[in-house]
């Protein structure tokens, strides 16, 4: 039974050592008898056993040249017996094929009989594939390696605990030795040791990567920062340790936190600028201009200015996509969304040359326009701009950004105008000064020519051998030269700050008057018709300025008239209104009211001006027909009275002005009757004047009244008759203005030669001296020329009477 058992156990033996992969053979201690080789020899070295049986040494057929002295040494070692069990070194051996085999051999000793070593037994693997797999293992090694620690970033690989197993470079002073066995979350700083614990703990049960950042002191007040990235390594799906990877974000950081600064100061810049800056989209008008360029158009802005409606589409393109609270204020909007939109609704109406300008500035590839342009604020009210628009990264953007800052100098352009109006009232004070002072040298020289007239004429009215009908002439020359010299005392009130003087009067004479002044002035094409049944008249008035207010209106009715014919009504009624007349050109009070209308069938005014018609200088007339001043003078005055005007026009129509005066709760000066010529009387008198035919006019009217008269026309002269009478001169009469020597000058004169020498002061322009006191100087009466009988008679007859003590005054 032990023989069959034995025999079983070599079977099973026997066939487990032929199913292995392992080469095994058994040997006699020399080498030279073959006992066993199993069947994984025919599989590894690619021949029968049956040849190794007959020669045991052939296997070292198929060794590597590069190895057989290694394997031979070895097995020469072996046979001498100096080692009992010893692994081969690794050798290659060929096979028929060519194909080379790593082979993994160990050689140990059988007793046998008692007997040690009698049998050598070999055991050979074929190692090629675990060779390969560790040459490939090791160069991936060496890739992973060179990667790892030519890396920019830091790499560590911890277990899963956290200790550091691998470090690329040193860090945090450590070095990569130093680094390995330490627990990589305890050189976290605390601050941040919260979560990356939080995310450590993620990957290991998670088995998923975490990514969070850390900060850490750096010499002086720098920090830096980084981003840790945490990943697991699986080996066959299950998570060995984790990988970690220190990224140095401080540049990025630090980059990141002046691009927050810089666009928190541009924001803060941008929202709190005291200057209106918005934000403009253009994009949306680059297609229908191109089609435009396209379509051959090549001047485009000449082209949009002839297309309107063109420029419209385009204004309503264009959208306004930001702005700051200055340009909000600046437009009235009620707050910076309000703003958003198209930007046409801000355009003014019928003006888009700025808009058109901007344009083709843009579309010819210029990024910056800069100039002026008129918009409308949310009230409608105009504004002037000064803009400049700049557009911004055209290249990536288009014109899809454009950055507009807008300056408010509408205050500077309302300065500018009334600077212009300042100016041009300046020209026209300068005007009417240069006005006054000729005005004032004609009115010399035509005084003393009415003077002449005037004087001839009383005196052959006061000749008793004139007739009748000669006496009427007499009396229309009279009366003419007369009013002649109203007309000259109006020019010099129109053309001087004059002293008016406020006073009850009747009104409708002066209408009357106005009426026969204009006659004479307008042509006879043209009819003038009156209605004047007020049955009150009496005004507070300045009888000159109401004369003017007549004239100018009365002017430009006639001026209204096209071709010279038409037909002016004035009409004069009085009204008593119980509610103002608020919608009036100068509003009218309720009250009581003489009311003058002056209608005419001229051209007429439209609706739009007849609200400027009263502004200084403007006008509607050509240049030789008025300079915009009539209607504001008139306006002012009427003003001044207390009372309105009215104002109904329509083109082709005519004009009506209607003119309401408050009625003066008092009575007015009546004209004196002319109680014929005043006493004679038979004083010196001694008369003065350059003019030759005044002297001889005054010397005739003086005789006649009984005075004993010397004339002479040249002051020096005068001074020596002075002198020659030795104080028998009763009153000198003299001129102001004369060559050689002035009035002044001889009165001056005169008077230290006889102190006590009362004195009359005769001048063409009352209102250059009528300012000043001359009773200092004798002067007891000025006399305005020109000289009529009964002023002069009157003149004298008072100096003569008050002689020294009297006060000047101001006669004619």
């Amino acid at each position: 039974m032990a023989k069959a058992m034995v025999s079983s156990c070599r079977f099973s033996f026997r066939r487990i050592i032929e199913n292995i992969r392992e080469v095994i053979w058994v040997a006699s201690a020399d080498f030279a008898r073959l006992e066993y080789v199993s069947r994984a020899y025919e599989q590894v070295w690619g021949e029968s056993r049956e040849r190794l049986v007959a020669n045991p040494m052939a296997w070292m057929e198929k060794v590597h040249p590069m190895d057989l002295d290694a394997v031979r040494q070895f097995c020469e070692k072996a046979k001498a017996g100096v080692t009992d069990t010893e692994s081969f070194p690794e050798f290659r051996i060929f096979r028929e094929s060519g194909e080379i085999r790593w082979i993994h051999a160990r050689m140990f000793s059988i007793q046998r009989s008692g007997k040690i070593g009698d049998l050598k037994a070999f055991i050979a693997q074929d190692v090629t594939r675990s060779r390969c797999y560790e040459a490939a293992l090791r160069e991936s090694e060496e890739k992973w390696r060179s990667l790892t620690e030519n890396a920019a970033d830091q790499v560590l690989i911890t277990d899963l605990d956290g200790h550091i197993n691998y470090a690329n470079r040193p860090f945090m002073g450590l070095s990569e030795d130093q680094l390995v066995g330490r627990h990589l979350l305890g050189m976290i700083p605390p601050a941040f040791d919260d979560s990356v614990r939080a995310c450590f703990k993620r990957v290991v049960l998670e088995e998923e990567s975490q990514t969070c950042r850390i900060e850490q002191a750096g010499p002086g007040a720098d920090r830096f920062h980084f981003e840790l990235c945490m990943s697991p390594v699986l080996v066959k799906r299950q998570i060995v340790a984790v990988a970690f990877r220190f990224i140095d974000i401080t540049r990025r950081v630090r980059r990141e936190r002046k691009l927050r600064e810089s666009e928190a100061f541009h924001r803060t810049l941008f929202d709190q600028s005291p200057t209106g800056i918005s934000i403009q989209d253009f994009s949306a008008i680059e297609a229908p201009i191109k089609r435009l360029i396209d379509s051959g158009v090549s001047d485009l802005r000449n082209y949009l200015m002839d297309h309107p409606d063109i420029v419209t589409d385009l204004a309503r393109r264009v959208r306004i996509v930001r702005v700051n609270q200055a340009a909000a204020d600046l437009y009235g909007a009620q707050s910076v969304h309000h703003m958003r939109g198209p930007l046409g609704i801000f355009l003014e109406k019928g003006d888009y040359r700025y808009f058109v300008e901007q344009v083709a500035a843009f579309s010819s590839g210029v990024d910056h326009y800069e100039g002026e342009a008129r918009n409308r604020d949310f009230e409608g009210n105009t504004l002037h701009l000064f803009i400049r628009k700049v557009v911004i990264n055209r290249l990536e953007k288009g014109l899809s950004k454009v950055m507009v800052s807008l300056i408010d100098v509408t205050p500077i352009k309302a300065a500018e105008k009334e600077r212009s109006t300042l100016l041009l009232q300046l020209q026209q004070a300068q005007k009417m000064e240069a006005i006054g002072t000729l005005a004032g040298g004609v009115a010399h020289d035509f005084n003393n020519i009415l003077s002449i007239i005037l004087g001839n004429a009383e005196l052959c009215r006061a000749d008793p051998g004139s007739d009748q009908a000669v006496r009427q002439h007499i009396d229309k020359i009279c009366t003419a030269s007369l009013r002649a010299r109203k007309v000259v005392q109006q020019l010099l009130g129109f053309s001087r700050k004059n002293e008016h003087v406020f006073k009850a009067l009747h009104l409708l004479p002066l209408v009357n008057e106005a009426l026969i002044f204009m006659r004479a002035t307008l042509p006879a094409s043209i009819a003038i018709d009156s209605n004047l049944s007020a049955a009150d008249d009496v005004i507070r008035a300045d009888a000159t300025q109401i004369h003017q207010v007549l004239i100018n209106l009365l002017t430009n009715a006639g001026h209204a008239m096209q071709d010279d014919s038409g037909s002016i009504t004035v009409a004069a009624e009085n009204v008593s209104l119980k509610q103002p007349l608020a919608e009036s050109i100068l509003s009218v009070p309720a009250g009581d009211f003489i009311r003058v209308d002056i209608i005419d069938t001229g051209s007429g005014i439209p609706e739009s001006e007849q609200g400027k018609v009263f502004d200084p200088y403007y006008t509607t007339k050509a240049p030789d027909k008025g300079t915009g001043m009539g209607l504001s003078v008139v306006h002012g005055i009427i003003q001044r009275c207390g009372g309105g005007i009215d104002l109904t026009s329509r083109p082709g129509q005519g004009s009506r002005f209607s003119l309401y005066f408050p009625l003066a709760d008092e009575t007015a000066d009546e004209a004196i009757p002319d109680k014929g010529i005043p006493s004679s009387g038979c004083e010196r008198i001694l008369f003065v004047d350059d003019e030759p035919m005044i002297v001889e006019i005054c010397e005739q009217i003086l005789t006649r009244l009984g005075y004993q008269v010397n004339t002479c026309a040249d002051p020096q002269e005068a001074l020596s008759m002075i002198s020659a009478a030795q104080g028998r001169i009763d009153l000198l009469v003299t001129d102001m203005s004369m060559p050689g020597m002035n009035g002044e000058e001889l009165i001056m004169r005169a008077r230290h030669i006889q102190p006590a020498l009362p004195v009359i002061l005769c001048t063409g322009d009352n209102t250059r001296i009528r300012d000043r006191s001359w009773s200092d100087q004798g002067v007891t009466e000025i006399l305005g020329k020109p000289l009529g009988m009964k002023a002069l008679a009157e003149a004298v007859r008072r100096a003569l009477d008050r002689r020294e003590t009297g006060p000047v005054n101001g006669a004619g």
